[in-house]
């Protein structure tokens, strides 16, 4: 229940829970010990239903989140990892948990050289499908999940779920910058239920390296709108959700 430096397999371990701030991933190594857990340090513990789990926040970006999530990879073998935290919404509003069906970047263009926008390589597809354990997302399971807890969320709103398209890019995106990208980026975004910075990349690692994965967010402000929750509580509900998640779903194999 200590952070770890050093390569270790456990072939206990059931899941990693990822998430790009600590405030984010407090929620989880708080019951470990750990109340401010540090960026790019493996934490390992215990969930509230028993699950044998690894922790880390690899820190904002999409360079930080390749970056992070790749050395969690080198140092444990998680059977399939869960990631979230707070992103900004765009179809999806304030409160709104939003479980990814499918990621991609708004901010890789090349079509100036006539491959679509979101493509990096000439061929491939613009978002990567969700890859967890059965190749499938469960918006009832997640539903039925945030159900069986008692979550407590900014301003008590209560807790809705969404599923769709989520893009990262290294924008903090609001309702100014939005309008200045280029048009291209503009309707990429105009497509997804949120947006946030690491989303992407750790989908685009875990996906490479054959690792199952499950992603959500909880929707901390509208990007284009005037609603925004207070940042520490974003963070603490984002983290329990995420916690939530994680151990409902890997209670309910036969329900994944």
């Amino acid at each position: 229940m200590i952070g770890e430096a050093r390569p270790m397999e456990d072939p206990a371990l059931e899941a990693a829970i990822v998430t790009a701030l600590p405030l984010e991933l407090a929620p989880v190594t708080a019951r470990w010990g750990v109340g401010r857990p540090e960026p790019g340090r493996i934490y390992r513990g215990v969930s509230p239903g028993g699950r044998r789990l690894a922790a880390v926040c690899t820190g904002p970006g999409t360079i930080d989140a390749a970056l992070g999530i790749t050395s969690l990879l080198e140092r444990v073998n998680p059977p399939v990892v869960f990631a979230g935290g707070i992103a900004g919404g765009i179809v999806a509003g304030a409160g709104t948990v939003v479980l990814a069906r499918s990621v991609g970047f708004y901010d890789v263009d090349l079509t100036g050289l006539g491959i679509p926008a979101g493509v990096l390589h000439r061929g491939a597809a613009p978002n990567l499908e969700a890859a967890s354990p059965n190749r499938a997302v469960s918006q009832s399971l997640l539903e039925e999940a945030l159900l069986s807890a008692q979550i407590s969320t900014p301003e008590d709103i209560p807790l809705v779920v969404g599923t769709g398209l989520i893009l990262s890019g290294d924008c903090f995106l609001d309702a100014r910058l939005r309008q200045e990208l280029p048009r291209v980026w503009q309707e990429r975004i105009a497509g997804a239920e949120a947006v946030d910075m690491e989303s992407a990349a750790w989908g685009t690692v875990l996906h490479r390296a054959g690792v199952p994965w499950s992603i959500l967010r909880y929707i901390s402000d509208e990007v284009s709108g005037d609603r925004r929750l207070p940042f520490p509580a974003a963070c603490a509900a984002a983290g329990e959700i995420l916690t939530v998640y994680a151990d409902f779903f890997l209670s309910h194999p036969d329900r994944s």
